[in-house]
Order: structure tokens, then C-alpha cells, then sequence
């Protein structure tokens, strides 16, 4: 399956994605929270908002994007020329890492777990899982390297094949 972007009107991203899953189609867009301080206020007022506001991204198969275009919030669906853009899982998936979105895990490695590099620039380095994906894995580097370098605090986006849990060997 692919994801087709949608154009919605302004400030309806949740109520489209709720009407969409009732009909069994999945729909993402990716959220950021922003900090303000209202004036009338003293403290700080965390709030949610899209990141592309007014676009939401619709998993769907091409062949029913009817269904999504008659939804009385689409403006329209993304096209280049003729043609709808459809966008590919992996694309989607690098776009939730990117805003630090969970997305299915496949039990190698969970948040805190010790793991050593075991190939590349970083080699012998060991840290502690912060955060993993399908693909790529957070580690916030610390300890020494068999050269006994220490670097300062790193956080470092790795992919699976270069990570060993501490205490297992390939």
C-alpha cells in the first residue's frame, strides 16, 4: 500500500482522520508541540499542531481514492500533472523517526538496554538505547573504546546491523 497526501481545510486534520479510521483507512500527519506564553498568563502553555499544517498523509490504494476525495474536508489530493503522488511506507516511516513518532519495533532492542557498536567509525562504543524503530536505533553514547577515547555527551541515529546488546557477540 501506498500514501496518498491530502490538502484538507484549515484545522481539520483530527476530525479527517477520525472519519477516515471509521472506515478503515489509516491516516497520519505528524504533530509538533509548541511552547507559548500566552500575555494574560504566567505560565507556559504547551500545545499540538500539525507540522505540515493542512496536509495529511492517507494510506490507501490507488484505486480507491474516490473514497478520500468526497470527504468534505479534502481540498484535494496531492497530483503531479494528471497523476495522484502516492509516497511509499519507507518514505512514511522516515518521516515518523524524524518526528519521533512510534512505529512498530521489532523487539531487538528496547529503550535502555546496553548495546555496543560493532562496526563503523564508532566501533567498541557502548551507550544506552533512547529510542529504536524499524530501522534505526538512538544511542546515547558513553563509556570508553578499547582505545580508552571518551567522547563528550553523543546521541547518535544508528542502524540495527551495527548494534550488538553488551554481553552478545555475532
Amino acid at each position: 500500500m501506498t500514501y496518498a497526501v491530502a490538502y484538507l481545510q484549515s484545522r481539520t486534520e483530527r476530525q479527517f482522520k477520525e472519519d477516515m479510521e471509521s472506515e478503515g483507512i489509516e491516516v497520519w500527519y505528524p504533530v509538533v508541540t509548541r511552547i507559548t506564553r500566552p500575555r494574560h498568563k504566567r505560565k507556559a502553555v504547551s500545545t499540538e499542531a500539525p507540522a505540515f499544517g493542512n496536509y495529511a498523509f492517507v494510506k490507501i490504494e490507488p484505486d480507491r481514492v474516490s473514497s478520500v476525495k468526497v470527504h468534505r474536508s479534502v481540498i484535494y489530493l496531492l497530483r503531479f500533472g494528471k497523476e495522484f503522488v502516492f509516497l511509499e511506507d519507507n518514505f512514511i516511516d522516515d518521516l515518523k523517526t524524524l518526528f519521533w513518532e512510534d512505529i512498530h519495533v521489532d523487539g531487538k532492542f528496547r529503550i535502555g538496554d546496553r548495546v555496543v557498536v560493532k562496526a563503523g567509525v564508532m566501533e567498541g562504543y557502548t551507550g544506552s538505547v533512547i529510542r529504536c524503530s524499524d530501522m534505526f536505533t538512538w544511542v546515547a553514547v558513553s563509556g570508553h573504546t578499547a582505545s580508552g577515547i571518551t567522547p563528550q555527551k553523543l546521541i547518535v541515529k544508528l542502524g540495527l546491523y551495527l548494534l550488538d546488546k553488551v554481553g552478545q557477540h555475532a
